[in-house]
């Protein structure tokens, strides 16, 4: 969401890494600082669950849910054919009113995850824009009537998030 500052967002992240075996009252106390830090930032509702390593923010332009267990929500209207790797564990979601995202990780190598996309999207009616290999990773963009969609596929280097690729698609449409 465009009113998150970096800052806040790091923060919430750090704090619930941070949060194994601490007691109720901690945790709870330590939720409550997240959620009126985001609060201030963002003017939505927040719900921070440290136990299961879950952010959920609202406000007037939508939704963004992050997921350290990676079991985030699909956000609504998201095409459930973009995610294709079996095994993904999905572990952020946004949803505003001309914008869904999620990101995943997944086992899946990032050569085959780029081929399987290049193979598989265009074969839903979508046309290639651009494509760009990062030497790190693979990024594609596709475009099709009034909606565009980016695909970006990386490294996994983050040892408590299980997979060795990461994958975003953000989907956009103009109303």
């Amino acid at each position: 969401m465009n009113k998150i500052t970096p800052f806040v967002f790091v923060l919430s992240l750090v704090i619930l890494s941070a949060c194994g075996p601490v007691d109720k009252l901690n945790q709870k106390n330590t939720e409550n600082i997240i959620e009126d830090a985001i609060k201030s930032q963002t003017g939505g509702q927040v719900d921070v669950d440290s136990e299961d390593g879950e952010v959920t923010i609202k406000t007037s332009d939508g939704q963004t849910h992050f997921s350290s267990s990676g079991q985030a929500a699909i956000p609504d209207g998201f095409p459930p054919e973009m995610i294709i790797a079996e095994d993904a564990k999905i572990i952020i979601s946004t949803s505003s009113e001309n914008n869904i995202s999620i990101s995943y990780t997944t086992l899946w190598q990032q050569t085959d995850l780029r081929q399987k996309y290049l193979d598989i999207i265009p074969a839903l009616g979508w046309k290639k824009v651009t494509e760009v290999d990062t030497g790190n990773g693979y990024m594609v963009s596709f475009s099709k009537d009034t909606a565009a969609l980016m695909i970006t596929i990386g490294p996994n280097s983050d040892e408590n998030k299980p997979g060795n690729s990461i994958v975003s698609i953000v989907l956009t449409s103009e109303q």
